[in-house]
This record gives C-alpha cells, sequence and structure tokens, in this order.
C-alpha cells in the first residue's frame, strides 16, 4: 500500500478485507476495489482443536450477533460494508 501511495505503484493485490479497513482510515484516497472471479474470502480464527468448549462459545456469540444485527455493525465499522450474506461464520476444526 505505501508504494502505491507514494506513486511507485499504479495497483496493488491484498486481501480484500485489509484492503477494506485501509480504505476506512484513508477516504481521501478513494481506492476501488475488484473483485477476483469466482473466488470467496474468508477470515480466520486460530484457538485450541482441543477447547470444543471454547468453540462452541464462539459460535453461540456469533450466531446471537448475527441475529440481532451486532455482527454486521461491526464488520460495516471496520471495512465499511455490509457483511456478506453468505459468509460462513462459525469456527470449526479441519
Amino acid at each position: 500500500m505505501l508504494e502505491l501511495q507514494n506513486g511507485g505503484a499504479d495497483a496493488t493485490v491484498i486481501d480484500l478485507p485489509v484492503a477494506q479497513y485501509y480504505s476506512t482510515k484513508h477516504p481521501d484516497q478513494h481506492i476501488k476495489f475488484m473483485a477476483y472471479p469466482n473466488t470467496k474470502e474468508y477470515l480466520g480464527l486460530a484457538i485450541n482443536k482441543d477447547n470444543k468448549d471454547l468453540q462452541e462459545q464462539i459460535n453461540k456469540a456469533i450466531a446471537d450477533m448475527k441475529a440481532d444485527g451486532e455482527f454486521n455493525t461491526l464488520y460495516k465499522k471496520w471495512f465499511n460494508v455490509d457483511a456478506p450474506a453468505d459468509m460462513p461464520v462459525v469456527v470449526e476444526f479441519k
């Protein structure tokens, strides 16, 4: 982003959430987003795979926040757009 900001690059490729957050902090830069076709980008959360209780607590908190609109409010605050409707928001172990 710094090279772009300094005029040394015409474009940059970075994670969408990072770009969205950056755009909220630098609205004067008129950042435009281009989606990659046929891709989805999600955020990750790491917890100990043996801590099933924490997994359940996090998933319940996220479900409650989605149900009452708080999840979208926070997402919009940080990324300046509504949360994607099809974004899976659960913690699962793989």
